[in-house]
């Protein structure tokens, strides 16, 4: 038989481990969930009902009477309880610094608290379904708790793909016209890129936490004693109390948000009736900087003209910012030599070149929420037409000089003039490689989901299409979900 003192302690034990509450604990911690309050706050349809309360308007004027005597008539009023700290208060020799109207309570509180005259900062909050007031040393302890967000979607890289290829014969050719991919339009360049590493994409994260939300000088990272925060793969760990966590939450989602706004990009190159563009515009009100509708209108109505032929059509996205860049190449193997040879030896080797015909699509767009547009950095590469033409040479050998001995005493042998080279072999074809190339740089604003179309000229298309010009369609407009 146990003795009473330890059939107690035993009872005690047992009582404790089958109560509701710890009971109730264990279950969420089988389902996985985390408990981080380190006191339980109030729940979030008690704290709406007292935050309401709290909108009625007051009015505030400079005093030096004792705090509690001032808000606790204004408490009433609302018709929330609430609990004012009295001897801290006045111990802290706080008054009303400031005079305001027309304003919440509320407000009214925040303003009380900033701005007081007390050797002690002030503070209130909602603690057990009511309203405190008192120091914040005081209240301190008990308005603290821990939460877990989540920053993983923050972390991923987004990095600026810059080496899209450009496209013109005399690349391929490596002539002396050459044209890069104009890093002074983009303003980086491969060599510049400098990839952020997770680590210093955290401390970018926590840094500005620390830097902008509630006092600077109360995170344990500046020497505080009160808020603190620490990273564990991918979440932040985060010590504070409840007006501090608002704005945490509110500034994160608002980050996140921003990250999520990825851009849908189509660029189109198109030969058209230059009378059928000409009336559209004119109906479209003679702009070619088109918003949605117009957009929309413009692609329907030159689609259904039987004479518009597409070249190209190219799609990709991108996140607001980023510089991406989609390529469709088509590429052509010419000959651009022969070969033959005399009885001197001489001889002409047949080379052949790789000649690249379609679209470089590199753009990086700039989402402007705010004023509803999109910014875009373009660099456009457009071949509508890849070609050869056949020319028919006849090579000829390389003309040998003739040795003639120098007659005795002489200095210098007699002048002989050279001989005309003559034919040798057979007339050999070759493939002269010719590219018709439409290059764009520009930067250029379009309403968000609109477009911009630029005419090319119709110099690149055979005289039977005089009447026709090719158009570059540029649109640009924040993605959307499928069924949403």
């Amino acid at each position: 038989m146990l003795p009473p003192g330890r059939a107690r302690l035993i009872a005690l034990i047992v009582l404790a481990l089958t109560s509701p509450a710890l009971v109730a604990q264990g279950q969420a911690a089988e389902e996985g969930k985390s408990h981080f309050s380190v006191r339980p706050g109030p729940s979030d349809r008690t704290l709406g009902d007292l935050l309401g309360k709290l909108q009625i308007k007051v009015s505030l004027t400079k005093s030096d009477k004792p705090l509690g005597e001032v808000l606790a008539p204004m408490l009433r009023q609302a018709g929330v309880s609430f609990m004012i700290n009295n001897d801290a208060l006045e111990a802290a020799g706080a008054g009303v610094a400031l005079s305001a109207e027309g304003i919440s309570l509320r407000q009214a509180l925040n303003l009380v608290c900033r701005n007081s005259s007390g050797l002690e900062p002030l503070e209130w909050d909602v603690i057990d379904d009511s309203i405190v007031i008192s120091t914040r040393r005081d209240l301190f302890p008990r308005m603290m708790s821990v939460r877990s967000y989540d920053i993983r979607p923050m972390l991923v890289q987004r990095p600026n793909w810059v080496e899209a290829p450009a496209l013109s014969l005399s690349e391929v050719l490596g002539t002396r016209w050459s044209y890069s991919s104009a890093t002074t339009l983009f303003a980086d360049d491969a060599s510049d890129i400098s990839v952020t590493t997770r680590g210093e994409m955290i401390e970018q994260i926590t840094t500005m936490i620390q830097d902008t939300v509630g006092v600077t000088s109360e995170w344990a990272a500046y020497g505080g004693e009160w808020n603190s925060l620490r990273e564990k793969d991918g979440r932040l760990i985060i010590k504070t109390y409840r007006k501090n966590h608002e704005h945490i939450a509110h500034l994160l989602a608002g980050m996140l948000a921003d990250d999520d706004d990825e851009l849908e990009l189509e660029a189109r190159c198109l030969v058209v009736k230059t009378k059928v563009l000409d009336q559209i515009r004119k109906d479209l009100g003679g702009s070619l900087k088109l918003d949605r509708k117009q957009a929309d209108e413009f692609l329907k109505r030159i689609s259904a003209d039987e004479a518009t032929k597409p070249i190209s059509i190219t799609r990709t996205f991108a996140t607001s910012g980023q510089r991406v860049h989609a390529v469709v190449m088509r590429e052509k193997v010419v000959m651009t030599g022969g070969q033959t040879s005399d009885a001197g030896g001489t001889s002409q080797d047949t080379t052949t070149q790789v000649l690249a015909g379609g679209m470089v699509f590199d753009i990086e767009p700039t989402l402007d929420k705010a004023r509803g547009r999109i910014i875009m950095t373009l660099r456009l590469d457009a071949a509508p037409e890849m070609k050869s033409r056949e020319r028919s040479l006849v090579l000829r050998s390389k003309p040998q000089p003739k040795f003639t001995p120098a007659p005795p005493d002489t200095a210098a042998p007699p002048a002989v003039a050279p001989p005309k080279p003559k034919p040798v072999g057979d007339p050999v074809t070759v493939d002269l490689p010719e590219q018709d190339t439409i290059q764009l740089r520009l930067n250029v604003t379009i309403p968000e989901g609109g477009a911009a179309v630029m005419s090319a000229g119709s110099n690149l298309l055979q005289a039977a299409d005089a009447d026709s010009e090719v158009i570059i369609i540029v649109r640009a407009a924040i993605a959307s979900v499928a069924g949403k």
